[in-house]
């Protein structure tokens, strides 16, 4: 009977240890499985590093052109200044010169100065020439010569001074139309750093949305990762459970094997020893073996006796 009951509970504990071996083959699967996915995993995260890497890389050097845009930017609006400044400068000396030139205009005579030095000269000469020439002619002639003198002087400094804002007005009207010039190329380029500014801030931005994106999805790599690990740490745990249960099984089925054995020798042992007693009884021949458990059977009965 405890030998039956004793396979019984064997039977039971093997079918527990098949169902058992068959959670650790899909557990393994699993936690495999699970491996080569955290090892995927780790890839692309070392990826997409690499990735924030070379866009951190590109945006610092879009910043270091902006910068270098920001410095050209102020240098050229400070040369600007400059010119606008000098441009006022010069367009007012220009409005100065003008108005000296509306007020030193030609004097209008009816000779030309070469007639008029010639009339000096034919006045001169008459004077110098007449011998007896009457006092209040020589005096008219005098002062003809004088006035002609005065004449000449008064046009010649009025056409040498107006000679000399001509030039100057054309000096300044070179310096504006060089300065304006100068002032339009200095637009050109500002207005080009603008636009570069402009693009460089664009790229800046692409890149720093590229590399908010390529963060959050590594935050949800590390999540991911970080669940499987939590995956893998307790199939760890119920691997471990199983194999422990699957020894304690094994334990267990050596135990009740042992003990059906002993069970089995223990019965085979009291028939022996029945039969002996019974030839014994009869007062039939016994072999050494069997006197041997009869008398002990008899020598443990006394003891108990006693």
């Amino acid at each position: 009977m405890k030998e039956s009951r004793g396979g019984m509970d064997i039977e039971i504990l093997q079918r527990e240890l098949g169902s058992i071996r068959e959670e650790l083959q899909l557990l393994i699967t699993e936690r495999d499985s699970l491996r080569k996915e955290l090892t995927t995993i780790r890839e692309e995260l070392a990826r997409k590093r690499d990735e924030v890497k070379k866009f951190k890389e590109e945006l610092n050097k879009v910043r270091n052109r902006l910068n270098e845009l920001y410095q050209k930017l102020a240098e050229l609006k400070e040369r600007s200044a400059k010119l606008r400044n000098a441009l006022r400068g010069h367009l007012y000396e220009l409005k100065e010169v003008s108005i000296e030139l509306k007020k030193s205009q030609p004097i209008r005579i009816h000779m030309s100065l070469d007639e008029i030095k010639q009339r000096i000269e034919q006045l001169e000469w008459t004077i110098m020439t007449t011998p007896y020439l009457d006092q209040r002619d020589e005096e008219k002639m005098v002062n003809e010569i004088a006035n002609l003198e005065r004449i000449f002087k008064t046009v010649t400094t009025n056409q040498k001074r107006y000679s000399e804002l001509i030039q100057r007005y054309d000096e300044i009207r070179g310096a504006v139309d060089s300065v304006k010039e100068e002032l339009s190329r200095v637009s050109r380029e500002l207005n080009e750093c603008r636009n570069s500014i402009a693009l460089a801030k664009e790229e800046r931005n692409r890149i720093k949305q590229t590399i908010a994106d390529l963060i959050k999805e590594i935050v949800e790599i590390k999540n991911r990762r970080d669940s499987i690990k939590e995956k893998l740490k307790s199939i760890a745990n119920l691997i471990n459970e199983k194999r422990q249960r699957y020894v304690e099984i094994l334990s267990e089925i050596k135990r009740i094997q042992i003990e059906i054995r002993e069970s089995a020798k223990e019965r085979v042992l009291k028939e022996r020893r029945k039969s002996a007693l019974e030839k014994l009884n009869k007062g039939e021949r016994l072999s050494l073996y069997d006197l041997y458990i009869a008398l002990g059977e008899t020598t443990e009965e006394k003891d108990v006796e006693k």
